[in-house]
């Protein structure tokens, strides 16, 4: 969940922390329901920021997070990651993503020198959980891509997107 539970530092822009949180809810429900053979193996771990290296460990990790701009025409959803696995499962979440209904198109995949200092893959990557990306699912200071995030679906478009890359 990115910049969750954070106070201070970097908190994320405004109603960032509320949707991620509404992303991990939605993740905790949808794999609580019953669902086709092979879904019970999976298990979520939410991550608040900060959280000690060894909560990094799993099979896959992503960052859910929300662009901010003082740009309000700077609009669209991007991926960063550390590797080829990370790369893999962010390709499958962006494809998945655009067949769930995200229509704010996609930036230039993202691995800029401020992501190669995130923590959140970072960590996960040395916790050996290879497959880790960051999500930016889209702008909250673009009027239409908070109308794709925060409308109805929004939420779960985020969710079935990682479950279908998932594979589950």
């Amino acid at each position: 969940m990115g910049h969750c539970f954070r106070t201070s530092g970097a908190t994320g822009t405004p109603g960032e922390q509320a949707f991620v949180k509404a992303v991990a809810d939605a993740c905790t429900e949808e794999l609580g329901k019953p669902g086709p053979p092979g879904r019970e193996l999976w298990h979520l771990r939410v991550i608040k920021a900060d959280e000690p290296l060894e909560k990094y460990a799993g099979d896959a990790f992503v960052a859910f997070h929300c662009d901010g701009s003082t740009h309000q025409n700077a609009r669209g959803a991007s991926v960063g990651y550390r590797n080829a696995a990370g790369q893999s499962l962010a390709q499958a979440w962006k494809h998945a993503y655009e067949q769930h209904g995200w229509s704010g198109g996609f930036r230039d995949d993202n691995y800029t020198e401020n992501l190669k200092k995130y923590y959140g893959t970072r960590k996960a990557v040395e916790a050996g959980n290879q497959r880790a990306f960051i999500a930016e699912c889209g702008f909250l200071t673009n009027r239409d891509d908070k109308a794709l995030l925060t409308g109805p679906g929004g939420v779960n478009r985020v969710v079935h997107a990682l479950f279908d890359a998932l594979g589950i």
